[in-house]
């Protein structure tokens, strides 16, 4: 039997938050690259899914109970960074209402998703008995929601992610063990494969794509780049999960990869506006350092109130806990 949860799980969505930072800052640097385009290619396929694939393969275990329990400390986050993010729009003048429910910015419908995927799992159980089947169905209706849904609303990301979800929570520690035990030239194999495809499939788009983007797409073109988007997926995060390992220098800070997710946008909005103002063009060396800066802020800011209230909030009303 292997045990569940190891530390460079932890390792890995700390790196996968400031990869998301270094994202925000490299789609925008000037002049543009088709090596940098790559690049931001390469972080968007896997990022986000990445996160959604964690969050369901380190809570398989979870009880109802437990997820009922999570729901209101994941709508009180939600809405806080929800309202954080929304505050360049309300300086400017620019608040809509209406934006504001069916709009998350920076990704925090994430937060509120991971209870819901894990209530419907848990309340559809049987589904297990037929992941191939469900996981086709999943992964259609997943496409209906990044093609029909997304361009009206983010919140269709909770639909359209799921696929990742279930496929997180039908994954075996014994598989992930023997993966991460097998031979070296298994994921570098896979590594060249998905890099040739990535490369070979993607060049001839002046701008990169991603699952978000798809809807840009005639309807038959974007279907088959929805299966290479997960054929990369696939790809990319068994290279990933191969590779990564517990990293003892960051024991301390890797708990905050949250705050770094949640904190980050409002933070390279401030430094965006400072930048524009100072008129400093955003190569890739101030990218990369604004980047850092950008990620040693966040991790400040996770450690202090309100925002560590707002990553983990604690409610004790004795009706709450008895439910």
């Amino acid at each position: 039997m292997v045990d569940a949860p190891k530390p460079f799980w932890q390792t890995l969505r700390f790196i996968l938050s400031n990869l998301i930072v270094l994202s925000y800052f490299l789609v925008r640097v000037t002049p543009e690259s088709r090596v940098l385009d790559g690049i931001v290619f390469t972080l968007d396929t896997f990022l986000i899914p990445m996160f959604v694939f964690i969050a369901a393969y380190l809570t398989q275990d979870i009880s109802l109970k437990e997820i009922k329990k999570a729901m209101i400390p994941a709508i009180i986050t939600c809405s806080g960074f929800q309202l954080i993010n929304t505050i360049p729009a309300i300086i400017a003048g620019e608040f809509s209402l209406l934006k504001f429910f069916i709009e998350p910015l920076d990704g925090v419908w994430f937060i509120i998703a991971v209870p819901l995927w894990q209530g419907f799992s848990k309340m559809h159980a049987e589904l297990r008995h037929h992941p191939v089947i469900t996981m086709i169905i999943f992964s259609i209706i997943g496409f209906t929601a990044f093609f029909y849904g997304l361009p009206y609303s983010g919140l269709f990301s909770i639909v359209a992610y799921f696929p990742i979800f279930f496929l997180g929570r039908r994954i075996t520690h014994e598989a992930i063990h023997r993966w991460r035990s097998a031979p070296i030239y298994f994921p570098l194999l896979l590594l060249a494969i998905g890099l040739a495809s990535a490369y070979f499939g993607f060049i001839h788009y002046p701008h990169p794509l991603s699952f978000r983007t798809l809807y840009h797409l005639p309807l038959q073109e974007a279907i088959i780049y929805y299966l290479l988007f997960m054929s990369l997926l696939g790809m990319f995060g068994m290279v990933i999960i191969y590779g990564i390992r517990y990293l003892a220098f960051l024991e301390s800070v890797a708990p905050k990869a949250l705050g770094v997710y949640l904190i980050h946008p409002i933070i390279c909005v401030i430094v965006l506006t400072a930048l524009a103002h100072s008129q400093i063009a955003l190569t890739l060396p101030v990218a990369l350092f604004l980047t850092l800066v950008t990620i040693v802020v966040a991790v400040g800011l996770a450690s202090i109130f309100p925002f560590n209230w707002l990553l983990a909030p604690k409610i004790s009303h004795e009706e709450y806990e008895s439910a």
